[in-house]
């Protein structure tokens, strides 16, 4: 995130919030979460991603991903949660 001049904040509160989950899966969303939210700021004047952990009013643990780019084109907001549904145009490499 560096190279690419996004700045990265974080905030927990309170900072012992536990999770009780898989941590492997956990990571891996999170991981593709930034991702994705890093290829949004591609074009985007001074970029900034930010993660929040907090529990809401209901007790329950949220994690929040949140950044400055250009959002999702209204069209494609029915699409989001269909497995595998991307507006990229290119396709990224597998690691």
């Amino acid at each position: 995130m560096r190279a690419a001049g996004i700045t990265y904040q974080v905030n927990v509160a309170p900072e012992n919030i536990e999770i009780h989950a898989d941590a492997t899966q956990l990571q891996m969303v999170l991981i593709n979460l930034v991702k994705n939210a890093m290829d949004a700021l591609e074009h985007t004047d001074k970029p900034l991603i930010q993660v929040k952990g907090y529990i809401s009013n209901m007790q329950q643990v949220c994690i929040e991903i949140a950044d400055n780019g250009p959002g999702i084109e209204p069209e494609a907001l029915d699409r989001i949660f269909i497995p595998f549904f991307t507006t990229k145009k290119k396709a990224r490499a597998s690691a």
